[in-house]
C-alpha cells in the first residue's frame, strides 16, 4: 500500500498552533519537523535539543512524513 506524503505549510501549522523545527541537516535534506507549543519532542518523538535552523532558513514545509501524518490525524478528530 502506498502512503501518501502529506505537505504541510507554514501558515497551516500555525493556524493550528504547531510550528516547524528542525537543525542543520533539516534544512540541508528538506525534513522540517512539527511541533506542539510546551513540548520537548517533535510529533515524530525527535528531542528538540539544537538551534532552530528551521526557522532561521525560514524553511515553510514540513518535511517529515511521520510529523505531517500526526498532524493529519491530529486535526482530522
Amino acid at each position: 500500500m502506498n502512503q501518501k506524503t502529506i505537505k504541510i505549510s507554514k501558515v497551516t501549522a500555525e493556524k493550528n498552533g504547531y510550528y516547524l523545527f528542525g537543525g542543520k541537516g533539516d534544512v540541508w535534506s528538506n525534513t522540517a519537523h512539527l511541533s506542539h507549543g510546551g513540548m520537548s519532542t517533535t510529533l515524530c518523538g525527535r528531542p528538540m535539543l539544537s538551534t532552530n535552523w528551521v526557522r532561521i532558513n525560514e524553511v515553510n514545509e514540513v518535511g517529515c512524513d511521520v510529523c505531517s501524518r500526526l498532524f493529519d490525524l491530529a486535526i482530522s478528530l
